[in-house]
């Protein structure tokens, strides 16, 4: 019952028989000698805790359980698609500006894309300016013999890690609404996860505080608890001692008074 509930957290009632009746969120999985065996099904999308028979939902709201239930449900899929939204960012940011530019024969750079795909899984380089970086649009003029030694555009790529928005994103229609950059974005990211991480660390140790003190307080009640025992051992070790002490000053007054008379 106590790993059991370090797992799932759990409702446990005695039975008059002397077997238990144990629930996890409303739902029996335990009755005397009847066990409703668990496991993980995927509905809709998220992972859920299954008792069988009936495939009835058993709803994990704490223990181990539901923390990794929470990190497949929510958090993973959340921090996933914030890093896809920042891989396709930095794909946008980069390939708009190399499209303002010209490679060194004067090509146009918004047909020879840097970044294809798309999320943080799909994100690649362009094969072709892999095989060949001259195809690279660094510069910001279309005139060949200038292009071939202008690196205006490439400057301007290089400036793009510490800009305050992605090219193209600020227009009269939109003034206000700036999209921030990859770097920026990821900084945030990793930010956030740093603060969920720590805000979590301090409710464990919140929990684990009041844990320790429910567990102190059942052995107190259905175990043995050491300290107490220990406690009690040396009190009546005191007593006995106490209660030598005066029966060895009876018998010495005793032993006085039959001397005199």
């Amino acid at each position: 019952v106590s790993t059991l509930s370090q797992l799932a957290g759990v409702d446990v009632r005695t039975q008059a028989d002397g077997t238990a009746m144990i629930a996890i969120g409303g739902v029996t999985v335990v009755q005397g000698t009847t066990v409703s065996p668990l496991s993980l099904r995927t509905t809709a999308g998220s992972a859920v805790v299954v008792a069988t028979p009936g495939s009835v939902p058993v709803p994990v709201a704490s223990g181990s359980m539901a923390g990794l239930l929470s990190a497949v449900n929510r958090y993973i899929p959340q921090y996933q698609g914030q890093l896809n939204a920042v891989a396709n960012d930095l794909r946008t940011a980069v390939n708009t500006q190399l499209a303002a530019g010209y490679t060194a024969t004067g090509a146009s750079g918004a047909t020879l894309p840097l970044f294809t795909g798309t999320g943080a899984a799909g994100l690649g380089v362009n094969p072709a300016v892999v095989a060949d970086p001259s195809l690279l649009a660094a510069s910001n003029v279309a005139t060949p013999k200038t292009a071939a030694n202008n690196g205006a555009n490439a400057q301007s790529m290089a400036e793009l890690a510490t800009a305050q928005t992605v090219p193209g994103t600020v227009t009269p229609a939109t003034p206000a609404k700036p999209k921030s950059m990859p770097d920026a974005a990821y900084q945030t990211m990793v930010q956030n996860i740093g603060a969920e991480t720590q805000s979590v660390n301090n409710q464990l140790q919140a929990q684990t505080s009041v844990a320790s003190q429910a567990q102190q307080a059942l052995q107190s009640v259905s175990g043995v608890n050491i300290d107490q025992e220990l406690t009690n051992l040396l009190s009546y070790q005191q007593n006995y001692q106490a209660s030598a002490k005066l029966l060895s000053t009876v018998d010495a007054t005793v032993q006085s008074l039959l001397q005199a008379v």
